[in-house]
């Protein structure tokens, strides 16, 4: 966890860190099947059997699903170090100040991170 958060705060952070999680959520199967899509009106993604935003919990599946054969996961810990910097600019510089959304995601992002990187570790 210290290693993670030493790389995060080193990197460069990026202005649009959601499209560092959208890709790897795009390799998920579900989506290429057509399951799930990007709105692009709103950037969300939808299910398309009901036409709604899908549910964090559910985009991090996709995330930690997409993210499969990718140990060093470099696009979520880019991702991650743009969700730390927009908190910082809007002076949420503690975790648990964030919206429950960023909050949330910024927690799937690390986690996925880590659990991929013990992926390897692991063989």
């Amino acid at each position: 966890m210290n290693v993670l958060i030493q790389e995060i705060a080193s990197s460069h952070p990026p202005d649009d860190y959601h499209s560092y999680e959208n890709n790897l959520a795009s390799l998920y199967s579900e989506v290429k099947n057509g399951r799930y899509k990007i709105d692009p009106s709103s950037k969300l993604w939808i299910n398309t059997s009901t036409n709604s935003p899908v549910s964090i919990d559910t985009l991090g599946h996709m995330i930690e699903q997409g993210s499969s054969n990718h140990y060093d996961v470099l696009n979520l810990v880019l991702a991650a170090a743009g969700r730390v910097a927009g908190a910082m600019k809007n002076k949420k510089s503690h975790f648990d100040n964030q919206d429950s959304g960023h909050m949330e995601m910024l927690a799937v992002v690390m986690t996925t991170i880590l659990f991929r990187r013990s992926d390897k570790l692991a063989k």
